[in-house]
């Protein structure tokens, strides 16, 4: 039974080793993002790198300016607003924590309740063990259950100028290790089409 691989060559279709090492290049480290794709997708004579990272900076860019020239009476409401919205935020987060539990605890009540033949306890075992590791896993409230302070308007203003800035920085890095890899994809590409006989 032909593979993924070797369909193409047992239909005939391929029928040299140039095609078929193109073909089998797919598992490969360069053009392994190609790998669910069709066979008979032609892989490109060079990859290039996404525009993720260069939108990102630019919209980082754009907010960091944003913040430069916010007024001081901007930056209080926008201070307070996002103050409200944390607290909001808490108060569901905790809200939904605590209605989780509730079926969850619900739940390993009904189990503990249960009394299977013998040879069901290790069901029994199961369902207790996933429904006590969901409650200590989801039900967690030590990430709602912090002190949320407001911040004057300046302080705001600092803290997403600093947020805007390492987004900037993070961007940057990823862009340019990005453009590295598709320059290794590149080269190795280059280096197995050179190294395969033209096809005759």
């Amino acid at each position: 039974m032909p593979t993924g691989y070797t369909h193409r060559v047992q239909n005939g279709e391929i029928t040299t080793l140039r095609d078929f090492a193109m073909v089998c290049a797919r598992a490969f480290g360069a053009t392994i993002t190609m790998r669910d794709d069709p066979s008979d997708k032609p892989i490109p004579e060079k990859f290039e790198p996404t525009d993720y990272h260069l939108k990102a900076i630019k919209e980082a860019e754009e907010r960091f300016n944003l913040l430069r020239n916010m007024t001081k009476e901007q930056a209080e409401q926008e201070a307070k607003a996002q103050y409200e919205k944390r607290v909001a935020n808490q108060k569901q987060g905790l809200e939904r924590i605590a209605q989780e539990s509730a079926r969850y605890r619900k739940m390993l009540a009904q189990i503990q309740e249960w009394q299977p033949p013998e040879e069901l306890n290790g069901i029994k075992d199961f369902m207790t063990q996933q429904i006590t590791s969901s409650l200590e896993f989801d039900c967690q409230t030590s990430y709602y259950n912090t002190d949320i302070k407001p911040l004057t308007g300046d302080e705001w203003l600092i803290t997403e100028m600093k947020d805007v800035s390492e987004d900037i920085a993070y961007h940057t890095r990823e862009h340019a290790s990005e453009v590295k890899r598709v320059d290794d994809r590149n080269h190795w590409l280059a280096t197995l089409r050179a190294s395969l006989p033209e096809a005759v």
